[in-house]
């Protein structure tokens, strides 16, 4: 006859379990160790984007979506990425007051983050890294024109990708005195 599992043993059982399993610094340890570009050749470029979702799901599924974007928000900033402290300094230096990671609600669909909002100007800005460069396949660019539409839906939107921080000031203080900043742009982006 074989014993039963109390509950409590059961619980001990399925939290040594998990403590096997990877969590998210060492699956970053990983992914540093094999580098980004050896990971994509080795498991195909939708293999984070499928980690990242099957996370997300379960949850959303479990705390809900606020409580998701929240989880989020809080990560991004505390770990803000290099272009971002980038680009917080030059709205400084601009005497822009502004919002970091800030949550934009469109009128139909889920809330989304923006990197950085200019609540005075109703002005999102993105600041998007070679991880959005169409070349690299890390981004799904339809994807990326239907978030940028729906952002637009809630608020103007300035993208300005790492090739064009050169010029970031210029283009922002166009679009806050609404000269727009067609004639300063470096680098074509993706339509």
């Amino acid at each position: 006859m074989t014993r039963r599992m109390t509950r409590s043993e059961a619980g001990r059982l399925g939290g040594l379990v998990r403590a096997r399993q990877p969590n998210f610094v060492d699956h970053n340890r990983r992914i540093a160790s094999l580098g980004g570009q050896a990971l994509v050749r080795q498991r195909g470029a939708g293999y984070m984007a499928e980690i990242g979702m099957k996370g997300a799901r379960a949850t959303i599924s479990a705390h809900g979506y606020d409580h998701f974007l929240g989880k989020i928000q809080d990560y991004r900033l505390e770990h803000p990425s290099d272009l971002e402290v980038e680009m917080a300094a030059i709205l400084e230096c601009l005497g822009l007051a502004y919002e970091r990671e800030h949550i934009v609600q469109p009128p139909t669909g889920w809330a989304l983050l923006v990197d950085f909002y200019l609540p005075g100007h109703n002005l999102a800005i993105e600041v998007n890294g070679r991880v959005h460069d169409p070349d690299l396949g890390f981004k799904d660019p339809d994807k990326e024109r239907r978030r940028e539409g729906r952002i637009r839906e809630a608020c103007r939107l300035l993208v300005i990708s790492h090739r064009e921080m050169a010029c970031a000031a210029e283009m922002i203080q166009a679009v806050v005195e609404e000269k727009g900043y067609a004639k300063i742009h470096t680098y074509e982006r993706r339509r």
